[in-house]
């Protein structure tokens, strides 16, 4: 059976139900769903609950308004099932999908597929039908964000896929945020030079390991790059309105054009960053077409929480693992702290010389724009254990000697600071100093042991034998 986002579903169930919380009252798609996931964010951060961060299943008949949809989100907010999407452990995931990457798979067409059960062209297009989720006030509508946005790159005849978000503006038509730097970006641009309007297609809705394989940068059909990722070879169907190819199996698809040097005011946008992205100038995605499943399920991702980053955290990891390895052979691995909003690097050596901590750090720096702060520690640290990390810092890295800085370099649009200097929301893509801090331990001076019980003592220790009144969670 091919994999998609109900194939996902069930082997949550399966696996690790824990995971996974069913929602069977009515909730409404105005911010209350979203409030579930904030609720759960809450009570994981108070340790109330042993199994935080749920994935959240609004089974059908209960989305207020949308009586046969069902709505998921909060999809991959646990590297647990990070590891589920890509059957493995949590321990391997790097590898796994360093792995899958390099494993580019051609697709497969076909005529027809269950995405396009249901087919709504011309006067039928509505997206008021969809149920688009609002997540904040300050969002002046729904936005569609958890789509793979779908173009053709006709200079290098290939699909290009990434996640661009949309926000409703009307019955058939969106805004399309599309940032600089983007293939997509740039892909616009070369249509508009032409004064061409540009195709596209969006699907919603399908396993969690085809999100995180179209963010692989590859000179191949990204396609093959998601069937890599996925581990099987797409299935894709053409589309109704258009010649784009979209994956048979998938929920929900929206097809469309964008008309050249069209822009419209889009925004403002709650963002990864748990802050307000400002309102802006964007172009304008005219929509032909709608198709989907008779029995939909709408995919979604609330925006400013950890959802968003997990979605992109390990692609990126990767990057920047790939790039620092390359340039320093100590590295060992990378971890981008999803509430650091990808803006922290921790980056793990083999501690085997004077200064490959500050060299990895510079090299795992130029993997993304979107690090301020690298942090480059041993091997005996755990780079997933912010205190672990933060004990480094404090008893390893010299300030004088081991922080060292570089003013004035290009930063991620979202930051909000990184500016021209007049604050938000002027953000654009300014400048703001990357930091390199050195935690790694000193190899010039002497440096005590680090001490504890006998391991073999303390790690098999059952707690319950010991403790009067205390259950196994």
């Amino acid at each position: 059976m091919k994999q998609n986002l109900r194939t996902f579903l069930k082997q949550l169930d399966d696996n690790c139900p824990d995971q996974i919380a069913h929602v069977n009252k009515e909730v409404d798609p105005k911010y209350e769903i979203a409030s579930l996931v904030r609720a759960h964010q809450d009570e994981g951060q108070r340790g109330r609950h042993v199994a935080n961060y749920p994935l959240i299943h609004v089974e059908r008949g209960n989305v207020k308004g949308y009586p046969e949809w069902e709505v998921v989100t909060n999809v991959l907010a646990t590297r647990q099932r990070l590891a589920e999407a890509l059957q493995t452990t949590p321990d391997n995931l790097l590898w796994k999908y360093l792995e899958r990457r390099e494993n580019l798979l051609d697709y497969n067409v076909v005529s027809k597929g269950a995405v396009q059960e249901v087919v709504k062209t011309g006067k039928d297009v509505d997206l008021s039908t969809l149920p688009l989720l609002t997540h904040t006030p300050e969002e002046p509508a729904p936005f569609i964000d958890a789509e793979v946005f779908v173009v053709w790159d006709s200079e290098n005849e290939r699909h290009n896929c990434g996640i661009y978000r949309m926000m409703k503006k009307d019955k058939n038509k969106t805004g399309l945020f599309l940032a600089r730097g983007t293939h997509a970006y740039s892909i616009l641009s070369q249509a508009e030079a032409r004064d061409e309007p540009l195709p596209f297609a969006a699907y919603v809705g399908h396993h969690p390991a085809a999100i995180m394989g179209c963010q692989v940068h590859t000179v191949e059909d990204e396609y093959k790059a998601i069937g890599g990722v996925l581990g099987e070879p797409m299935d894709l169907v053409k589309c109704k309105t258009n010649d784009l190819l979209v994956p048979a199996d998938a929920e929900l698809v929206v097809e469309g054009v964008i008309q050249p040097h069209v822009r419209e005011k889009e925004g403002p946008f709650c963002e990864f960053t748990y802050l307000l992205g400002k309102e802006r100038e964007s172009p304008v995605a005219e929509v032909t077409a709608i198709t989907h499943r008779k029995d939909p399920i709408y995919y979604d991702v609330y925006n400013p929480y950890i959802d968003h980053l997990m979605h992109g955290a390990l692609p990126m990891e990767t990057d920047v693992y790939r790039k620092a390895k390359d340039a320093v052979s100590q590295v060992m691995d990378v971890h981008l702290p999803p509430e650091c909003s990808k803006f922290v690097a921790i980056v793990q050596v083999r501690n085997e010389y004077p200064g490959v901590g500050k060299q990895a750090a510079i090299a795992a720096s130029s993997g993304k724009y979107f690090m301020k702060y690298v942090v480059v520690v041993d091997e005996e640290q755990n780079p997933y254990d912010m205190h672990d990390i933060w004990w480094a810092m404090a008893m390893k890295c010299r300030p004088d000697r081991d922080i060292n800085f570089i003013k004035d370099a290009y930063i991620e649009c979202l930051d909000p600071i990184g500016t021209d200097g007049r604050g938000w929301p002027y953000t654009g893509g300014g400048v703001d100093t990357r930091v390199f801090i050195d935690a790694t331990k000193p190899l010039d001076v002497d440096y005590p042991p680090h001490c504890e019980p006998p391991k073999e003592i303390w790690e098999n220790m059952d707690l319950d034998e010991y403790i009067r009144g205390r259950k196994s969670s």
